[in-house]
């Protein structure tokens, strides 16, 4: 199959589905028959993609056999130059996929969101135009989120200034994403999840390192300031305003739930060796995550309070915990942080880090990187077993960040390292005595039964990370005897 004018062809395709469906409007709503229609020309053009994917692979396979060298041609660069036709089409197909996203049918938002990573993989099989495509997508989630949180951001971090200053870029996917909503911003961070995880099966590192740099680019261009603006509205008095301007509560919580999942997803991705670059993608994308963790914190509150019990708190909580965790393990994290990270658990993290172990029950094999979801049990039993996972999360975090602070060798110089041992080492006491109160001078049998106890549930809340033990179980049972 020629791949030459792929993007032309694939924006044929779609172009044909699209058009027969008129552009979103307040006053006219797509009707059930139209949208019926929609979802099986939809349904056609994903299968169509995919043939062609396969046909591309195929084909590749057979010049690898055959061992063809293709030498390149200089003419490519004029075909696929941002003022070619291929490139307009390309631009052109995102941006009716992406407005798809928009609409209130699930199975049409589904389809296409498939759609885009079958383009992905397609392109990717191709060798053409990947890199154009997937910064495309990332222009569209700027964008999107401009759009979704019209407020304007002025003295902004990132440079900012007013609302017009922000709407820079194509004018095909302003048209397009004028009409974005939260909902929108959620399935694209969705598709590039779904995106990434195509990636991480390919054995390509440099098309893994575009995605990076496109993504940590987007993260760095987006005006985060708008969110604290609607997010406080939603805590606050401006509850009305809120609601009128940026949709629901609702679609607010799983906006959130969707950005820090895709988080969670990428950071698992990235591998960082030690002797790392500081402008690796690899290594600027976990410095930009680490930077929006207070942020996402102060955004999550509110819902992690007003909601406390509900399952988009618990996933909310359970994604920010495995976040951080994965954070803690994948990059060279500074003191400061740490030590702000420390205070969240002992002030915010829904109280799990007061509760004492003694009172929780094992928790199931893999919790620490699996969903804390399980529809088989019954409410109460649900209940307890979010708590088990939250809880046993908050403490992994709590001994990952004390002990980093204590043994790290990354502080500044030794007055850092002294201070941040110090305050590492105080924090453990604090959470020790807490869970074993009462002093071992008055009775020491007592105080030794609750060492045994307290020690039986560490091993207990861990006993699937057997390393956990090895490594911090010596540690704090050296600090009670």
């Amino acid at each position: 199959m020629a791949t030459g004018n792929l993007a032309s062809r694939l924006h044929l395709l779609i172009d044909l589905c699209v058009r027969q469906f008129p552009e979103r409007e307040e006053v006219t709503l797509p009707t059930k028959e139209t949208e019926k229609d929609l979802l099986l020309s939809l349904s056609q053009v994903l299968r169509e993609i995919q043939s062609w994917r396969s046909e591309i692979s195929c084909d590749k396979a057979v010049e690898s056999r055959e061992e063809t060298v293709v030498d390149h041609d200089e003419s490519a660069d004029a075909l696929y130059g941002p003022d070619s036709i291929e490139y307009l089409c390309l631009e052109r197909l995102v941006a009716d996929l992406v407005c798809l996203l928009g609409m209130e049918n699930v199975h049409v938002k589904h389809l296409a969101g498939n759609i885009l990573v079958e383009v992905s993989g397609c392109l990717v099989e191709s060798g053409s135009q990947w890199d154009e495509f997937i910064r495309l997508l990332c222009e569209c989630l700027r964008l999107a989120v401009i759009y979704s949180f019209p407020i304007p951001a002025v003295g902004s971090e990132t440079g900012f200034g007013s609302l017009d200053q922000c709407f820079f870029g194509s004018d095909v996917l302003k048209c397009k994403l004028e009409k974005a909503n939260w909902s929108t911003v959620s399935d694209i961070f969705r598709v590039l999840r779904n995106i990434l995880k195509r990636l991480s099966q390919e054995d390509n590192e440099e098309i893994f390192d575009v995605y990076l740099e496109s993504v940590n680019s987007t993260l760095a261009k987006v005006p985060w300031c708008r969110l604290d603006t609607i997010f406080s509205h939603q805590h606050g008095s401006g509850e009305r305003n809120f609601q009128g301007q940026s949709g629901n509560s609702e679609e607010a919580t799983v906006f959130l739930g969707s950005f820090v999942q895709f988080l969670c997803s990428m950071v698992q991705q990235v591998h960082v060796v030690e002797d790392s670059d500081d402008f690796e993608p690899s290594y600027l994308i976990l410095q930009k995550t680490i930077k929006l963790i207070p942020d996402l914190l102060r955004w999550c509150q509110p819902k992690l309070k007003s909601q406390s019990g509900s399952c988009m708190s618990r996933y909310l909580g359970h994604k920010l915990l495995v976040l951080m965790i994965r954070l803690t393990d994948k990059s060279k994290i500074k003191c400061t942080i740490l030590l702000s990270w420390l205070q969240y658990l002992q002030r915010d993290s829904q109280g799990f880090l007061q509760h004492t172990l003694t009172k929780f029950k094992p928790v199931q094999d893999n919790c620490l990187e699996g969903s804390p979801f399980f529809v088989s049990l019954s409410d109460r039993e649900v209940n307890e077993m979010h708590s088990n996972h939250l809880q046993r999360l908050s403490v992994f975090l709590f001994l990952r960040c004390s002990f980093t602070l204590i043994y790290s060798s990354r502080h500044n110089d030794k007055l850092c390292e002294f201070d941040c041992r110090k305050k590492g080492m105080a924090e453990m006491f604090k959470w020790i005595e807490r869970q074993i109160p009462g002093n071992m001078f008055s009775d020491h049998r007592i105080y030794s039964k609750k060492n045994v106890e307290f020690s039986a549930s560490f091993v207990r809340l861990f006993m699937h990370e057997v390393w956990v033990i090895i490594l911090y179980l010596p540690f704090v049972f050296g600090v009670l005897v």
